[in-house]
């Protein structure tokens, strides 16, 4: 374990040079998770972003990476050259700053869409980004959740709006779930926390999100977003 970052539920993140792999290990139960770096070569230093994705450096690879634990899915940034890409930090804006041991310089990652995204229409809200943070009993068994959904809306629909979720099976909703919906109430980008509560009698899982966007609290969707994620399983 090269590098070290720890997250808000305590849970240690760490850079695995030998397989290569980026793990996190719960220091309660001392179970650890490893998620292998695809074409890595040594992960040198990591951060974790206030979403929950993991960005690192991988030193003989000349790459930056991203991992989205909650989607399993890892982004990666090749660097021009033979860098050799060491330390990195985020700046205020979330921007990746990273040292390159070869190269001798201090470098910003840039990523550059290569089709301008249309202008958002001001009734539409967007869904940018998606975390889960859980809460449990034990190590893998989950009985409470805060899902923070980042988003764009230009206010056209209405203010406020409210945000909610619900928790799918096969594409089917789950019963036995208590929901706090988050009140959006002003345009522009943010984020709404959803608090969500498992009260079922039996243990279950789930593996997708439903993100509902309505005018009223419990009213009817205006906008609706299906979201994948990695099977939780949920405890009574």
């Amino acid at each position: 374990a090269l590098a070290l970052t720890v997250g808000q539920n305590g849970w240690v993140w760490f850079a695995d040079i030998s397989r290569p792999a980026i793990g996190v290990l719960d220091p309660t139960s001392a179970d650890v998770r490893l998620w292998t770096i695809p074409g890595g070569g040594q992960p040198y230093d990591l951060v974790r972003d206030s979403v929950g994705n993991l960005w690192f450096t991988d030193r003989t690879a000349n790459t930056v990476g991203r991992l989205n634990p909650f989607s399993n899915e890892f982004a990666i940034y090749p660097l021009p050259g033979a860098p050799q890409p060491l330390f990195l930090t985020l700046d205020d804006q979330e921007r990746v700053w990273f040292s390159a041991d070869q190269g001798n310089y201090i470098g910003r990652l840039s990523v550059v869409p290569t089709v301008s995204p249309s202008p958002t229409p001001s009734g539409t809200f967007a869904f940018t980004n998606l975390h889960v943070s859980l809460s449990g009993p034990v190590f893998g068994q989950w009985k409470s959740a805060q899902v923070t959904v980042s988003y764009s809306y230009g206010g056209g629909s209405g203010l406020p709006v409210w945000v909610r979720v619900e928790m799918l099976s096969g594409g089917s909703a789950v019963a036995g779930f208590t929901v706090t919906p988050a009140q959006v109430a002003s345009a522009g980008t943010g984020s709404a926390v959803v608090q969500v509560t498992y009260n079922g009698a039996l243990p279950t899982s789930t593996d997708q999100i439903r993100v509902i966007v309505s005018q009223t609290q419990w009213g009817a969707a205006f906008a609706t977003a299906l979201m994948s994620a990695a099977p939780i399983a949920w405890s009574p």
